[in-house]
């Protein structure tokens, strides 16, 4: 009998999965060399735009006076603080050492006008508030009854106090209102009360901030005619120059421009010594203006400033400047220097993967300028604990009363001014 051919067994094969096959793992390493030398190459470029002024987008839009100290008066005979500063700033560490009011209460107070024994304030979570006597407050104005968005609850900004009766304020996102404090009656002034369906968001008055009211008009600052508040980094960054002071007439509600093509334009203050003038605080150029209200003529009132100015108030004579940042920092004199920084600051501040603002060292600075425009006296916290990031100091009854524009910053810092 003829023995058959052997029967050949089908062993059924394991198909392997991509990433034990070879060709995966060639292909995996292949990627892998391929994003190193990426990596290597933005390396290589990001070296050469920071060492190289010849390359493109490394010569910074802005340049910035230096740093002039030259009228600055010792505070105190304190020792100078090693370590902290530029040996050309060191003075004190007076805002090391101030009360802290109303903690807990106050969510980053910006702005500070004074009623009788109480303070009104500006803050970061939407509301205008009331500060009374034994750590009591009420709201003035509020949109929000639970958080929501910036954009949503508002974000109160500059605030006056006319004839100790009639409060109006900016807020940055919804206008400019008045609020009588006896009848409790509010108006918006700005867009016209009429025009309910104007848009401010998504007009070019996107960014109001700081104002000044005289017996016939209202000066506001628009710091930006495309960036929201909470985009003021960009603002910042970019730079934006597309601020302006607007006039509006406290009769008809009519609106003009007074000065245009400003960089951050911010606080503002009338001149103490011709109220035909205002001064206004230019924070992307580290500097104050004084501009006539009528013509639009502008002059240069005080360069050189040591740091970012936001609000500005008068004691009568001078103006007490609360700086934002200050401009001896690493990180400051990064992005004046080499403009690549500042695209690539905005950028990843945009994406939400890095706030610039955390960045920015927690240090405490107000200045004072004389009606000459000299900054004559500074004051300082290195430490953040006192005051940090400041956007307004307010003198009333022989102290100062200074807010921050942070959110995380919960009380009223209170200096006791020196003669």
């Amino acid at each position: 009998m003829r023995r058959g051919t052997p029967r050949k067994h089908i062993v059924s094969a394991r198909i392997k999965p991509p990433y034990e096959s070879k060709g995966f793992s060639h292909h995996l390493w292949r990627a892998i060399k391929r994003t190193f030398l990426n990596v290597i190459i933005v390396i290589i470029l990001f070296a050469l735009l920071f060492f190289t002024d010849g390359f493109w987008m490394c010569t910074s839009p802005i340049t910035l006076t230096p740093i002039d100290l030259s009228g600055v008066k010792k505070v105190t005979k304190e020792k100078e603080i090693p370590n902290l500063m530029d040996p050309s700033t060191r003075e004190n560490s007076e805002l090391m050492f101030v009360d802290h009011l109303y903690e807990n209460v106050v969510s980053g107070p910006e702005s500070f006008v004074f009623y009788g024994n109480s303070i009104i304030t500006t803050c970061a979570d939407g509301k205008v508030m009331m500060l009374k006597p034994n750590n009591e407050s009420s709201d003035l104005y509020s949109r929000c009854d639970k958080p929501d968005t910036e954009k949503v609850c508002g974000r109160p900004l500059g605030i006056e106090l006319v004839d100790n009766r009639t409060l109006f304020f900016v807020d940055s996102y919804h206008g400019l209102f008045s609020l009588d404090l006896e009848t409790q009656k509010q108006t918006r002034l700005f867009p016209k009360p009429e025009d309910s369906d104007f848009d401010i968001l998504n007009s070019t008055y996107r960014f109001l901030n700081s104002l000044q009211v005289d017996d016939q008009s209202i000066y506001f600052t628009l710091s930006s005619d495309h960036n929201n508040r909470e985009d003021f980094v960009n603002a910042f960054m970019e730079p934006d120059c597309t601020g302006r002071i607007i006039k509006l007439d406290r009769k008809s509600l009519e609106h003009s421009t007074v000065l245009s093509n400003l960089c951050f334009p911010n606080g503002l203050s009338t001149d103490t010594g011709d109220e035909n003038y205002l001064i206004v605080s230019e924070l992307s150029y580290a500097r104050v203006l004084r501009v006539n209200k009528h013509s639009g003529e502008y002059t240069v009132f005080a360069d050189g400033l040591p740091g970012f100015p936001d609000n500005i108030r008068t004691d009568g004579k001078g103006y007490w400047v609360g700086f934002s940042g200050v401009r001896f920092s690493a990180f400051a004199n990064l992005i004046y220097e080499r403009a690549f920084i500042r695209v690539v600051t905005k950028y990843l501040n945009t994406m939400h993967i890095l706030n610039p603002v955390n960045m920015v060292p927690p240090y405490g600075l107000v200045g004072y300028i004389d009606q000459k425009g000299t900054l004559t006296k500074l004051l300082h916290d290195p430490s953040g604990q006192g005051a940090q990031k400041i956007s307004e100091a307010a003198p009333h009854g022989g102290y100062l009363y200074i807010g921050s524009y942070h959110p995380k910053f919960k009380w009223v810092s209170r200096y006791k001014l020196k003669n």
